[in-house]
């Protein structure tokens, strides 16, 4: 472990040269120590043993906040894509109503039609009207059997988009509350870990200042 200037992890390393061990260099009043102690170096780690499992309880909780943000993002696709699919089947009920138009024009054609003791000039061109109407409105309308079956299914689509994009609101909602919480968690490990570098640090510095006047750690000349 090591916490400093990149200039000092050079220091370090120069002071450490090719000897193996364990190996122990830090700075107190502006002055470098090294110490090869066994025992010095074991209780110094044995300090900061709580800081570590802090650190890796905080390492697992941001794993966590990555899946649930990888869980996030893959709902939120699939509830783009049961958008596009409400999208299609609104298009396809349009289509739908426009037939229903067509339909009425039809009924009102044929009850004009059977008004034939009728020759008045206005009911000959209100006829007249509802044909090129109904011509339009068949030369815009597709009144195949492949398109009623796609019109069906495009209906089908919609129903099911809005129950999966009420599935996927509710998963969301799920993920979101555990986000918080492990937000929460995080946040509290964070002060646990603060508190605990700094009880940690107070007691290493009087251990080192021991380790000096019992000649455990050497000052740099």
């Amino acid at each position: 472990m090591f916490a400093g200037t990149s200039k000092e992890a050079i220091e370090a390393r120069r002071l450490r040269g090719a000897e193996s061990g364990p190996f122990l260099y830090y700075r107190a009043n502006g002055k470098a120590y090294t110490s090869r102690d066994p025992a010095l170096i074991d209780r110094i780690r044995a300090e900061m043993r709580e800081q570590r499992e802090l650190g890796r309880r905080q390492a697992e909780l941001g794993h966590l906040q990555g899946e649930l943000g990888a869980q996030q993002a893959a709902l939120g696709a699939r509830d783009a894509h049961m958008a596009s699919r409400h999208a299609a089947a609104g298009l396809a009920m349009a289509e739908a109503r426009h037939d229903g138009k067509l339909g009425a024009l039809e009924s009102a054609l044929a009850t004009l039609e059977a008004e034939r003791g009728e020759k008045s000039a206005e009911l000959e061109a209100a006829r007249q009207a509802l044909r090129q109407a109904i011509e339009t409105l068949r030369q815009a309308t597709v009144t195949s059997a492949a398109d009623a079956e796609r019109q069906a299914e495009a209906l089908h689509a919609q129903a099911e988009s809005m129950a999966v994009q009420q599935e996927v609101a509710a998963q969301q909602e799920g993920l979101g509350r555990r986000q918080a919480n492990l937000g929460r968690e995080q946040a509290e490990l964070g002060r646990q870990q603060k508190a605990a570098a700094d009880a940690a640090r107070q007691r290493i510095m009087r251990i080192l200042q021991d380790a000096v006047a019992a000649g455990q750690a050497q000052p740099v000349k």
